[in-house]
């Protein structure tokens, strides 16, 4: 199971992929609005995910 993380850990999601799971990689200027709508798609979703750990582990800290 990978673990979420925000794009400052796009590094680490190379070097480990089956460990940490990074956003994916904005499209360039020129791609058609339908990779665009994807894009956001998948951004949300792994944001989604993340957000939901986060809290949960912010949690035990309080």
């Amino acid at each position: 199971m990978a673990s979420d993380a925000d794009a400052g850990y796009r590094g680490l999601a190379r070097l480990f992929p089956d460990q940490v799971q990074a956003p994916p990689l904005k499209p360039k200027k020129d791609a058609p609005p339908e990779t665009l709508a994807a894009w956001d798609a998948a951004r949300h979703q792994q944001s989604s995910e993340r957000i939901r750990v986060e809290h949960a582990n912010a949690e035990h800290k309080q």
